[in-house]
């Protein structure tokens, strides 16, 4: 299907979203029927089996593994304890890694730096590294520890084949690949907070309150209740 290009005055559903942040780039706004947007979404459940793997050590620390034949870039260790922020750039991550878990740097605007750095290096251009960053920020950054890292692109191509007629001179996906890590810090958090009925606590567990609690082995009507909470909100914001 072909489009023409479109005046860049894009609609808005229910007030402001942070996809919205993807038209603060220097793409060309394109019309295709009705609709005028800069930007395609898409959303689905994945059943792919992951590039990289993550253990938590007996001395605490994350021993990080690299499933496939190409190296992962853009490794990144990120913890956030009660608003505390902490992080450690890995770099490229070829066989294994273990990565100690006293995170040195705590400054956050340094890694939205180093994150912007990291999408240049893979082929964004810069409004369109920040267009990511600002887009994804509320839940890359929220309560619990991950890792981020760029998902290699035979990876990507083999998951999500893309044809595009007529074909263009170049083609740059950059994917951003999530791994929660439950460390018994969060497990111990989640006990906590279902011990003394505190629903704040678990609220800022998102949509991985109800994995923890399994991890945790923790049950309870408070946990159903703010999870079903969370799920309610979610389907009124996609």
């Amino acid at each position: 299907m072909y489009g023409k290009r479109a005046p860049a005055d894009f609609p808005v559903e229910g007030g402001e979203s942070h996809y919205y942040a993807a038209r603060k780039t220097d793409a060309a706004p394109l019309e295709v029927g009705k609709q005028k947007e800069k930007f395609l979404f898409y959303r689905g459940v994945g059943t792919f089996g992951l590039p990289i793997s993550a253990t938590l050590t007996t001395s605490g620390n994350i021993l990080v593994k690299n499933l496939g034949a190409d190296a992962v870039h853009g490794l990144v260790l990120f913890e956030n304890r009660g608003g505390k922020l902490r992080y450690r750039i890995a770099g490229t991550l070829r066989d294994e890694m273990t990565l100690n878990s006293e995170l040195l740097n705590s400054d956050l605007m340094a890694l939205e730096t180093e994150l912007e750095r990291i999408l240049i290096r893979e082929g964004l251009y810069a409004r369109e590294a920040q267009a990511m960053i600002e887009t994804w920020r509320d839940s890359w950054f929220e309560e619990g520890t991950r890792l981020f890292y760029i998902t290699p692109k035979p990876t990507v191509d083999a998951m999500l084949p893309l044809d595009i007629q007529p074909a263009p001179a170049e083609i740059a996906r950059v994917f951003v690949g999530r791994m929660e890590i439950v460390t018994p810090a969060v497990e111990d958090d989640v006990q906590r907070a279902v011990a003394t009925n505190d629903r704040p606590a678990l609220e800022k567990y998102g949509r991985f309150l109800e994995p923890i609690a399994k991890r945790a082995g923790v049950k309870s009507p408070l946990l159903n209740s703010v999870y079903s909470s969370y799920l309610s909100r979610a389907s009124r914001c996609n």
